[in-house]
């Protein structure tokens, strides 16, 4: 109990790297050093200048317009796909017999028979149909039964009743397997074949989307061939197959060509080619790639130009680091020499000093995390400094404690229980671990 409720309260210094990046960096003949001295570190590997074709799904779907003469053929030649059946919207209210003793059959059909008279005088059908439909699908839709309904989708009596109505109008109390319901037909199509007119947007979509999978499936098919037998002439095979022309340079193994995205195959397709060699065409979802190798550059050593940055920034990187380490350090030994003073030594090097709230050790603390990086503290007496000491964002801290504040133990009654639970488990999962490790032991033992 002491240990979850007893907190600490500290004054901190967080030092970073960052803040020493001005006084860790190179000269240029200390970078030329490190690259004379470290060859090996940086090699170019070999790179391929590349020209790629690409069919680009959303391009040519955007380029892709249907003819009326294309859509009314391919109605002409489908008009049983646009055959619709005879169907209604309807909406009803049910008082369920099914599951309910026979004896209550002639209350629940004299309650519908008093709906009904209420429906044919003119209440309102969907108001009824919330308080008393016992449909737990429409009910609270105001009996709505939802899009078109067909011949067949319902019990026989419901499936006559409803394409017997007139629009508008409702029926008698109808009796099914499920009790007893007021039908109300909404609306009322006729079978046959829709027009030209009403599905000419499907069609055009239709159209539009097989011929972009053909063009897709033809650039896969015939475009590496084409561009191995005419390779001087890419921009030719590309526009014969409705492909695009992307030239890529200095192409490495795991690059992602931007207008490509990820296509891992597209590597792995690239990687064995030679000079003047054609990939063969690879796949994502939404587009087909090709490749030729235009150049072969050799892995060969990187110029200092080509990697100056790298080395300055891992100089910078390391001195930093080194530099966060010397100034923490410095901090912790001014503090103790100012007899434990952390703010006037941190004031003395330019440095910030925060104080946290009382915290315990489940606690965060803001410019730290979590106050278990602290946890000495809890143990340590007041005027204890603690540090240099990482925190997982690369800062540094030093801290100081300033107070302890204990348990309240008047509460540990409330609090029992759970710690006893929380010890509890504790002790099973060190038990089963033991058990587990045991078992294993004995079984290898025996073999």
């Amino acid at each position: 109990f002491r240990k979850k409720n007893e907190k600490i309260k500290v004054e901190f210094v967080r030092l970073t790297a960052d803040k020493y990046k001005a006084e860790s960096q190179p000269t240029a003949q200390e970078m030329q050093d490190f690259y004379k001295a470290n060859p090996a570190r940086y090699t170019s590997p070999e790179k391929k200048n590349l020209t790629v074709l690409v069919a680009d799904q959303a391009k040519l779907e955007a380029t892709a317009i249907p003819a009326d003469a294309d859509l009314q053929r391919m109605y002409t030649q489908n008009q049983e796909a646009f055959r619709t059946p005879e169907r209604v919207k309807a909406r009803h209210i049910l008082l369920k017999t099914q599951g309910k003793p026979a004896s209550e059959e002639a209350a629940i059909k004299a309650k519908g028979e008093n709906l009904l008279k209420q429906i044919k005088g003119g209440a309102d059908f969907a108001k009824l149909a919330k308080e008393n439909s016992e449909d737990p699908g429409s009910g609270a839709n105001g009996g709505q039964l939802g899009d078109w309904i067909t011949h067949g989708q319902m019990v026989p009596e419901f499936d006559k009743a409803i394409f017997s109505l007139k629009v508008g109008q409702t029926s008698d109390l109808v009796k099914t397997m499920y009790g007893y319901h007021i039908v109300q037909t909404l609306a009322h199509q006729d079978g046959g074949v829709r027009t030209f007119a009403e599905v000419k947007n499907e069609l055009a979509t239709q159209w539009k989307k097989q011929r972009v999978n053909d063009l897709m499936q033809l650039a896969s098919d015939k475009a590496p061939a084409a561009l191995q037998k005419d390779p001087a002439h890419p921009e030719k095979v590309a526009a014969e197959y409705s492909m695009q022309v992307l030239r890529v340079d200095n192409f490495l193994p795991g690059t992602v060509v931007p207008e490509l995205g990820p296509m891992p195959d597209f590597d792995q397709a690239v990687t064995p080619l030679k000079k003047g060699e054609v990939s063969q065409a690879v796949s994502s979802p939404t587009k087909v790639a090709l490749a030729m190798v235009n150049d072969i550059i050799p892995a060969h050593p990187s110029s200092f130009e080509e990697v100056q940055s790298q080395i300055r920034d891992l100089i910078v990187t390391n001195r930093s680091n080194m530099a966060l380490q010397k100034h923490a350090n410095e901090l912790m030994e001014k503090t103790k020499a100012m007899g434990g003073d952390l703010e006037k030594a941190a004031k003395s090097m330019g440095l910030e000093t925060k104080t946290s709230n009382e915290v315990d050790r489940s606690g965060n603390i803001e410019g730290i995390g979590m106050a278990s990086y602290l946890s000495d503290g809890f143990s340590k007496p007041d005027g204890t400094i603690l540090g240099p000491m990482g925190v997982p964002d690369g800062g540094t801290i030093v801290a100081k404690v300033i107070s302890h504040s204990g348990a309240d133990l008047s509460q540990l009654g409330a609090e029992r229980s759970i710690i006893r639970d929380e010890i509890k488990s504790q002790r099973a999962r060190e038990r089963n671990t033991l058990f587990e490790t045991g078992v294993k032991d004995m079984l290898i033992k025996q073999g």
